[in-house]
């Protein structure tokens, strides 16, 4: 880290923290900056503004994501005999590392549920994103709010991921693969590995918005900046903005896990349909 710290700003403070002006849209000087700048310093040449001319190579993008990858795996190996005695497994992305996706949807933990019979321990991404053809009831509920906000579209360059990797019935102590009843120090270093991998995961492939699934999720993970949408009779939040990881962001209530009006979801598909457009 380091090195990576002292190379970002080597290059940046010999180009004066821009890139040099014979370097054209378009031009050889591009392709040579794209080859020559540090993958840090295209992030944040991005970030300030320079859209497309330092966009993070796929090749390089996919190296630093399958280096996540190997990371969880050896977190796997390290506690999985403490956690459920390894039957439930861990889950990182939906599918290729995509940068600047129109929408990263990020839940609390992915669910180990009763059609789950053996633990996924997966090496690397899926081939193809399932999130357009997943069955379980979440992705189901996703794709309908979707569809009500007219942007089913989006899910062509969406990725979903989770805040914790490791699956569990229940985020409680709930029998018998509840979250909570696995020891706390494992817990914790379980929980601080994932939250940190979760932003470079969003630093690397730079999200043009976040969505959050569960309003205490957002609560937990967010800077949060306004409640935005309230139920009829403005007892229940149902929507929420703020900023994850320095990257805009949207809480919802969780679509599988509360009691909500159709009317109120119709409501909250407008407000999604409405901040999709301002980021695409």
């Amino acid at each position: 880290m380091r090195r990576s710290g002292a190379r970002c700003r080597g290059w940046l403070s010999s180009h004066h923290g821009q890139p040099p002006a014979n370097q054209a849209i378009g031009g050889s000087g591009l392709a040579k900056s794209r080859r020559t700048a540090p993958l840090c310093c295209r992030a944040i040449l991005t970030c300030a503004g320079y859209q497309g001319d330092f966009a993070v190579e796929q090749d390089e993008l996919e190296q630093q994501v399958q280096a996540i990858y190997s990371r969880v795996n050896m977190l796997w190996n390290k506690h999985k005999s403490a956690v459920f005695e390894g039957h439930c497994g861990f889950h990182i992305l939906s599918g290729p590392p995509i940068y600047q996706p129109e929408l990263l949807i990020v839940g609390a933990n992915p669910g180990f549920g009763s059609n789950d019979r053996i633990a996924d321990v997966p090496e690397t991404w899926p081939k193809e994103s399932y999130i357009k053809t997943a069955v379980w009831p979440l992705a189901e509920r996703l794709r309908a709010l979707l569809h009500m906000a007219g942007r089913l579209d989006i899910l062509e360059r969406t990725l979903q991921t989770n805040f914790l990797f490791f699956k569990s019935h229940s985020l409680d102590k709930q029998p018998p693969y509840g979250w909570k009843t696995a020891p706390i120090n494992t817990r914790r270093e379980i929980e601080t590995c994932c939250r940190a991998e979760v932003a470079k995961i969003i630093n690397l492939i730079r999200p043009k918005m976040i969505l959050v699934l569960g309003l205490a999720v957002f609560d937990k993970h967010a800077i949060v900046e306004k409640n935005e949408l309230w139920d009829r009779a403005h007892v229940r939040r149902l929507a929420a903005s703020g900023k994850v990881d320095g990257v805009d962001a949207i809480g919802i209530t969780h679509p599988t896990g509360a009691q909500v009006a159709t009317e109120d979801w119709s409501r909250v598909a407008k407000y999604l349909a409405n901040r999709i457009a301002l980021t695409t």
